[in-house]
This record gives C-alpha cells, sequence and structure tokens, in this order.
C-alpha cells in the first residue's frame, strides 16, 4: 500500500507539471518570421469614380499659391539666371525712356539697375526687338554716368547700368553680366563690359573668369598689381584703359596693362588728375571713344 501511495503521488505530480507546461507554452508570444510580413489595419479606400482631367504641369484655374516658384526662374537652364526683373518707372524714368530693374547677389542682396533699350523695329510679321550688342557700366554711385547710357543707346546698344557695391565680389560681377545676357534685346554673344574707379578692377577681375566679356574698358582703376596677376586668363581680349596722366594709381595700372595685354589694347591718356566721375563729367568726347572701341569688337 505504501508504495501505490507514492506512485500514485508521482503520477499526480507529473500530471501537475505537465499542465502548468502546457499552460505557460500557449501563453508564450510566437517568434518573428525570418521575411516581414503584411496585413491591413483597417478597410481600403474604393477607387475614385471620377478623374481629375488637369495635367500634372498645369495649375488648375483657380488654383491659388503664394510663395510657389517663379515659372521663368523654374525654366532657367543650368548656368544662366534669372534675367532682371522689371521694376514700374516712375514719371521721370518714362519720360527719359529708362527701365529700372532688379537682379539679386549671391548673397541674397537685391540690387537696382537701369536698362536702356532701343524700341522695337516695325517689320512686316509686327513689331519685333532688335538683339543688339550689350554694354554694362558698373560704377559707384550708379548715376555717375550722365549721359553717357543714352549715347551708347542711340548708338544701337542695349547697355545695363548697375551698382554693385565697393564690396561685391567677382561672382556678383559675373550674376549681374548673365542676368543682362538674359535680356531679350541683348545679343549675348557680345557683350562689353564698363568699370568706373573701384568698380574698374572688379570688372576686369570678372572678365578674366568670365569669357563672356568680348572687351573691357577702365575707367580710371586701381591696382596694378592685382590687375596685371589676372591678365593670364583675360588675355588675348581687347582692353582699353581710360585713365589721366597725373592720377598716379590709374596711369600706372594703365601702363603696367599695356604691357601685360597680349591682345588689342589701348591707354587714352587725359591730362590733370582727374578721376573717373571728373573725366566723364568733363571730357565731352568720351562716349565717342568708347563708342568707337565697342565697335570694333562687338560686330556681327
Amino acid at each position: 500500500m505504501p508504495v501505490l501511495n507514492k506512485l500514485h503521488r508521482g503520477i499526480a505530480c507529473l500530471i501537475a507539471l505537465s499542465t502548468v507546461i502546457t499552460g505557460c507554452n500557449s501563453l508564450a508570444v510566437e517568434p518573428p518570421t525570418l521575411t516581414p510580413t503584411y496585413a491591413l489595419s483597417g478597410p481600403t479606400l474604393e477607387p475614385s469614380a471620377t478623374v481629375l482631367n488637369v495635367l500634372p504641369t498645369e495649375m488648375p484655374p483657380d488654383f491659388v499659391g503664394p510663395g510657389q516658384s517663379i515659372p521663368e526662374a523654374a525654366a532657367v537652364p543650368f548656368g544662366s539666371q534669372i534675367r532682371p526683373i522689371v521694376l514700374t518707372p516712375d514719371a521721370e524714368q518714362l519720360r527719359r525712356g529708362i527701365q529700372p530693374v532688379t537682379i539679386v547677389l549671391s548673397d541674397g542682396t537685391v540690387v537696382q539697375g537701369e536698362l536702356y533699350e532701343n524700341a522695337p523695329v516695325q517689320l512686316e510679321q509686327g513689331l519685333v526687338q532688335p538683339r543688339l550688342p550689350g554694354v554694362m557700366l558698373v560704377g559707384t554711385p550708379r548715376d555717375a554716368w550722365v549721359n553717357l547710357p543714352f549715347q551708347l543707346r542711340d548708338a544701337g546698344y542695349t547697355v545695363f547700368v548697375i551698382d554693385l557695391g565697393v564690396d561685391a565680389s567677382s561672382e556678383d560681377f559675373v550674376l549681374a553680366l548673365t542676368a543682362f545676357s538674359e535680356v531679350p534685346s541683348v545679343n549675348s554673344g557680345l557683350m562689353a563690359a564698363v568699370g568706373l574707379d573701384d568698380s574698374a578692377d572688379l570688372v576686369l577681375i570678372g572678365c578674366a573668369v568670365e569669357t563672356m566679356c568680348d572687351t573691357v574698358i577702365l575707367i580710371s582703376p586701381r591696382s596694378a598689381e592685382t590687375l596685371t596677376n589676372v591678365m593670364t586668363d583675360y588675355n588675348p581680349r581687347p582692353m582699353m584703359v581710360i585713365a589721366s596722366q597725373g592720377n598716379e594709381d590709374a596711369y600706372n595700372a594703365g601702363l603696367a596693362l599695356r604691357d601685360a595685354s597680349v591682345g588689342s589694347f589701348s591707354l587714352q591718356e587725359f591730362p590733370g588728375t582727374m578721376g573717373g566721375l571728373e573725366i566723364i563729367r568733363n571730357q565731352s568726347d568720351l562716349a565717342n571713344i568708347i563708342r568707337d572701341w565697342v565697335s570694333r569688337f562687338l560686330v556681327e
């Protein structure tokens, strides 16, 4: 009897242990599968019964999206620059035929300039805006050029006057020149840049890295050493320097550039100690000198 009791107790313990193990297995979390599985967590949507009949590249008629990209800017080719943004001229600008514009520099600074364009030409197919050689006048201040922009425009050029500031970089100059080249009235294959005083150095430094400049005219440049260092990149394109004999920095820069030039070069000398602003205001034949020079190289 004692043996049977022990046996019964052993069987009862095995049954109890089996029950506990079975219960634990039923509560255990299944191990993750080797490959991910997907399951819907909710009902799916029915297909749309109608189709929005608008191409992806077109805006719906009632679309309003302030701050969206400007289509003109989005269409600019790689390496190009959006053309100057046209502003509304005031009464005086309208009377004189000046078109105010703005461009954006590399640091986001907005700079205002002035565009001088010839009127469209009447042909059999209607009015056509001629694409003329472009001349960009860079100086500080912007109104220092007096009547020169009008005289160049009347001689058959599209003229862009811009003040990039004394802290402008060569990148800023290239951005301005590229934006000017996008103007419909400009033949981008025929372009000249004219720099005044401090901006004269900027023009040559910028044109040394930008081959769009076909010729440059420097009025009273400043640093002979800096400018001669960039002549390797600018050569063999033509250049004119305008300086007073008594203005030591400008005249010495002109002599140094003449020695470093391997292309067509002209040094226009004036008596006295006049700077660039004074030359423009006092030399009535300056417009003819500049016009004759650019006409030699900006030809179809």
